[in-house]
């Protein structure tokens, strides 16, 4: 039996609830192999109710008597065809006849709802096992693997999702071509693909997220913040999407603001016990803080989430959360540790297939070392991160590899390989429309200008990094600048411009509680 019946009151609060002038409830029954279903369409405010039933002889008729079912409680409801036509088109129907893989196909959805991604590809391999043509459980499988790192995994079931595609509906395959797309990080098809979706399913949060997801992985995160906030509009306990709507709030600069989706998620997730969940939020959570220049608090919560991480043998998250340490201790001084961490990372990641965790790692490491003075190590394992992003299109890190060769390179004092590498790094970045590392990349130039005594243009592409800085609200990026052209303007004696400019410098590093180097070398000016 499916349960008890619902009493009056209960209907009438689900309805409120659910803001819903109708409600459609019921139950099955199973007698050996034959299942029944009765279920009762409701007008609330009439307090009218109307029986259907359908009865199947065994499991495998049971889809067809759910699509008979359906047709019946779309009668009773009243609806025009044009309404009933618009319903459809926001249903999407898994193209399987097998109810377990269907079963199964619709749990895995639950978990990834719920950010528990590691049973969800469980769920997914036990649909595809029990029907190997079911092409959309061979999408979200993918979908699944990609979230826990297993990219070539990913790329393999994508790759039969969409061959199964071909005689699908149009909405599945869309579906399929879109996860396709977000798995190769193939941003311009994967939108025209979840457009086409979304024309027809406005209010699916998964779309939404999905949707959210290739942005960030472009690192368009103003984008991919729109996507997900509205995907909480429409679920509010969506636990996947309360992390990426942190994730992407951290990614925008706005820390603080990122840890009340996170905390709301990392409450959600140790309710129900997903630790899962619970692991990747912590993460999420030590980025957050990590950002607002609070490094204990960050260690803290990425040690408590690789704790979890190593007990549930998540590889992926092991990963990512131990290249995060590596990168304080890093911060903190403390190179060999760092080292080994990030060499270690970087294993995991290649054991695993996550080429594009690779890539930024090595791009850390390679960073690490340029601090260090070590500029043939550097240089060559950031070269080694480009070639990886420029395989796999990622674009967003590979101008952050271009930019930091060029930041080898202007050390080295190799001032005209530094131009073409900053150079190549300021296209992409302006294409992708990042406007902090549009502007790191424009002082970057800048800096090698004035060091080759090329005044006028130092200056100019310091005060386009300026203009940047102040629209995009970046006060302390703005501080930096106007010292910077204060520099410019006292080395072209024009002292009485100098002033003005490290006075607005000194002006904003106080109001902001600026102690750092940089507001100390202002004062020395």
């Amino acid at each position: 039996s499916g349960g008890e019946e619902l009493d009056a009151a209960d209907r009438r609060q689900i309805a409120e609830y659910a803001n819903a002038d109708k409600l459609i409830w019921g139950q099955y029954l199973k007698l050996g192999d034959q299942i029944r279903i009765d279920a009762t369409v409701e007008d609330v405010a009439q307090q009218i109710r109307t029986p259907v039933k359908v009865e199947v002889e065994n499991e495998g008729e049971l889809l067809g008597a759910v699509g008979e079912l359906a047709g019946m409680v779309r009668e009773n409801l009243e609806l025009s065809a044009d309404q009933i036509a618009s319903l459809e088109n926001q249903v999407q129907r898994p193209s399987s006849d097998s109810v377990v893989a269907v079963r199964h196909y619709l749990q895995g959805l639950e978990l990834i709802r719920q950010g528990n991604n590691l049973d969800a590809v469980t769920e997914f391999e036990d649909a595809v096992a029990e029907d190997p043509g079911f092409a959309l459980a061979h999408s979200k499988l993918a979908a699944a693997n990609f979230m826990i790192g297993h990219g070539d995994r990913a790329e393999e079931s994508s790759r039969r999702a969409v061959e199964l595609s071909d005689d699908l509906p149009p909405q599945e395959r869309n579906t399929i071509l879109a996860q396709d797309a977000t798995i190769n990080s193939d941003l311009e098809r994967g939108i025209e693909a979840y457009e086409s979706l979304l024309r027809f399913r406005p209010n699916d949060p998964d779309l939404h997220y999905e949707l959210g997801a290739l942005y960030e992985s472009e690192g368009l995160v103003e984008q991919a913040d729109v996507h997900y906030s509205k995907a909480l509009e429409i679920d509010p306990q969506n636990i996947s999407a309360l992390l990426a709507r942190g994730r992407a709030l951290s990614q925008k600069g706005d820390d603080e603001s990122a840890l009340r989706p996170l905390n709301d998620a990392l409450d959600l997730a140790v309710t129900v016990g997903n630790r899962e969940a619970e692991a990747n939020i912590l993460h999420s959570i030590g980025f957050a803080y990590r950002r607002l220049d609070r490094p204990d608090k960050a260690m803290e919560s990425f040690e408590q989430s690789l704790a979890i991480k190593r007990e549930l043998g998540d590889q992926r998250g092991i990963a990512a959360s131990l290249g995060e340490i590596a990168f304080l201790q890093d911060i903190a001084g403390d190179f060999e540790t760092a080292r080994r961490n990030y060499e270690e990372t970087i294993r995991l990641r290649e054991s695993i297939g996550d080429q594009k965790g690779v890539g930024i790692t090595l791009m850390n490491l390679g960073d690490m070392e340029r601090i260090l003075g070590n500029y043939d190590e550097a240089l060559d394992l950031t070269r080694r991160a480009l070639r990886i992003q420029v395989e796999m299109t990622d674009e967003f890190n590979q101008a952050l590899s271009l930019n930091n060769i060029g930041a080898i390179y202007y050390l080295q004092a190799k001032y005209d390989d530094a131009f073409v590498f900053y150079e190549r790094a300021l296209e992409i970045r302006e294409r992708l429309e990042v406007p902090g590392e549009i502007a790191d990349t424009l002082h970057n130039i800048g800096e090698t200008y004035q060091t080759t005594g090329l005044f006028d243009q130092a200056r100019d592409y310091y005060l386009r990094a300026l203009d940047i800085r102040r629209d995009s609200g970046d006060e302390r990026g703005a501080a930096l600048e106007s010292f910077s052209v204060g520099r410019i303007f006292a080395e072209q004696g024009r002292y009485g411009a100098a002033l003005k400019s490290i006075e607005e410098a000194v002006a904003g590093f106080r109001d902001l509680e600026d102690r750092s180097a940089w507001f100390a070398e202002t004062l020395a000016w």
